[in-house]
């Protein structure tokens, strides 16, 4: 949405069967005021560690590059990010739980030309890996559609909005 403080994201983890196909999907609105796609994929990974069993490997394959960045750099740099509440919790679990989670980065949305055109997947992105983000980006997207304000709530931001724009330029012009 282009109106911030009216968009719902959707939160999703999605764990594929032996023909790629969903086996589990987990999937939920992203709590809170802070609704932006960064902090949903980020939370995400929060939602497969808090959900996982102790000392297992798992391996979380995201189309968000920025979280497998600033994961990787560690803990101290996730606590100098702007989603520094989540990693805290994120590294916390890893730690408490005896985790080792890898993050890998595929590019998303594939299926849509003018993302896809020109994007360099990389040589050791499997189809498995391409399915199950598909299957989590839609599993997130549902849960955000599900989840947005109605509209007779939402018309007034809508509105203000357009209007505070147009004094703005009007302002400017003067």
């Amino acid at each position: 949405s282009e109106y911030p403080s009216i968009r719902r994201c959707g939160v999703s983890v999605a764990i594929l069967g032996p023909e790629n196909e969903l086996a589990y999907g987990l999937h939920t609105p992203l709590p809170g005021t802070a609704q932006t796609v960064p902090r949903a994929e980020t939370y995400a990974l929060l939602a497969l560690v808090d959900h996982a069993v102790p000392n297992s490997t798992l391996l979380y394959v995201t189309d968000h590059n920025n979280l497998k960045i600033n994961f990787d750099k560690g803990q101290h740099h996730g606590l100098k990010c702007i989603n520094v509440d989540l990693y805290k919790l994120i590294f916390h679990k890893i730690t408490e739980k005896k985790l080792t989670v890898t993050i890998k980065w595929v590019p998303g949305h594939l299926d849509d030309p003018r993302k896809a055109a020109g994007m360099q997947v990389p040589s050791d992105v499997t189809q498995a890996e391409k399915d199950g983000n598909k299957h989590a980006d839609t599993l997130a997207r549902e849960s955000a559609e599900a989840n947005q304000i109605p509209i007779e709530r939402s018309q007034s931001v809508v509105y203000y909005t357009h209007l505070t724009g147009r004094i703005q330029r009007r302002l400017a012009a003067i």
